[in-house]
């Protein structure tokens, strides 16, 4: 995958293309219509780039989010490898303990002092950190601190706290990806092609919440 452009918060639509066997030019037109129809701007991901002719190309580079959104109408075969290959990615971007997620903070820290005063911390870790679901962060808590609570005890707290509505898993709107960053909700489909939604943490969500709730189930060593 040595021509593909790549970075640590997107996918581009070469990459999509070599994985779902389509042409490039097809996939940049899945993109350009779902996002238009989502009332996206295409060009916000729009890059020019050199293929292996030293041509000038348009390519897209997607957040995780995006290109969800455009590959829903693939075949699960197609999906899944994409669903795959977010997963490596994903990898060595989430921080998998809270000494991990603090040291994160420190280093992003230290970016935005250098790079940019006026950057907002807890945007630059929201984008450097992709989603992962509240089983995920419940499992991985649970492995890197000994923790004896489960999925459900975790999504009563985040409703009793106020994070999300009392009878269903939907994050008030301050807590949301536009607001402060905590949670956010995913569509997917399930197995049959139908949309599913769940709620995901983002990793500000996570640098900010881990803490209060190994802090409130009393298993905290720190």
């Amino acid at each position: 995958m040595n021509e593909l452009i790549m970075n640590s918060k997107t996918m581009s639509s070469l990459e999509v293309a070599e994985l779902t066997g389509k042409d490039h030019k097809d996939v940049r037109r899945d993109i350009e219509s779902t996002l238009n129809q989502a009332e996206i701007d295409p060009s916000r991901f729009a890059h020019v780039s050199k293929n292996k002719q030293n041509q000038s190309i348009k390519i897209f580079n997607m957040p995780r989010r995006e290109c969800d959104l455009v590959i829903s109408g693939y075949s699960v075969k197609y999906r899944l490898a994409i669903i795959d290959r977010w997963q490596e990615l994903e990898k060595d971007l989430i921080p998998q303990s809270y000494s991990a997620a603090l040291q994160l903070s420190a280093d992003l820290q230290k970016k935005i002092e250098l790079d940019s005063p006026k950057v907002k911390f807890a945007d630059a870790i929201t984008e450097s950190a992709n989603t992962r679901s509240i089983r995920y962060w419940v499992k991985a808590m649970k492995h890197e601190n000994n923790l004896v609570v489960g999925e459900k005890a975790v999504f009563n707290w985040l409703r009793d706290k106020g994070y999300i509505f009392k009878h269903e898993n939907v994050p008030y709107s301050k807590y949301e990806s536009n607001g402060l960053n905590y949670l956010i909700m995913i569509v997917s489909e399930d197995y049959n092609g139908k949309p599913r939604r769940s709620l995901h943490i983002t990793g500000h969500g996570m640098l900010r919440l881990t803490p209060k709730i190994l802090e409130y189930f009393g298993e905290d060593e720190f």
